[in-house]
């Protein structure tokens, strides 16, 4: 099956880059080898995005973990700080 192709200028970009990354000397082989991987690629392409969507929960999660840890580090040191009412009272 024959078809013509005519890209916009940002396919055309595309395709120099996949001629020259593939060492391919043709778009029109670049556009089959594209379209002949198109499953892996999308298959690697959701991959690096659950990967990169794991890693901002976890980020996420340790900031929490963070800045829990310094609140709790302020108040113990707040109530570290406060004297007893006996010492007060007794001058010690």
């Amino acid at each position: 099956m024959a078809f013509t192709f005519r890209p916009e200028e940002k396919h055309e970009k595309i395709l120099e880059e996949l001629c020259v990354e593939l060492e391919m000397n043709s778009k029109s082989k670049a556009l089959l080898w594209l379209i002949e991987n198109y499953h892996p690629v999308k298959k690697d392409r959701d991959n690096y995005f659950q990967t990169m969507n794991s890693q901002a929960k976890e980020l996420i999660a340790v900031k929490n973990a963070i800045r829990q840890k310094l609140e709790a580090e302020t108040w113990l040191t707040r109530f570290c700080s406060i004297p007893k009412q006996e010492e007060a009272i007794d001058g010690r």
